[in-house]
């Protein structure tokens, strides 16, 4: 099934549907920036570095801590 840029591009920015409904933030506009929230087992936070709507979106992330817990 093909799919336009467009649509390709919404999807990939909707990190709600396809991570978590927890993010909080701008998850599709240059600068933004959003975290995500596991519980105290992850967190991290992602600055979207790039995006050109239908074109393009990047994304770093200056901040991520994950805590393995042993029973």
């Amino acid at each position: 099934m093909q799919r336009s840029p467009a649509d390709v591009f919404a999807a990939v920015v909707d990190v709600r549907g396809w991570w978590s409904q927890d993010i909080q933030g701008d998850t599709a506009t240059a600068g933004g920036e959003f975290t995500y929230r596991y519980t105290d087992v992850q967190y991290c936070r992602v600055q979207v570095a790039e995006a050109g709507p239908g074109e393009r979106v990047d994304g770093a992330s200056p901040e991520t801590t994950t805590a393995l817990k042993t029973r």
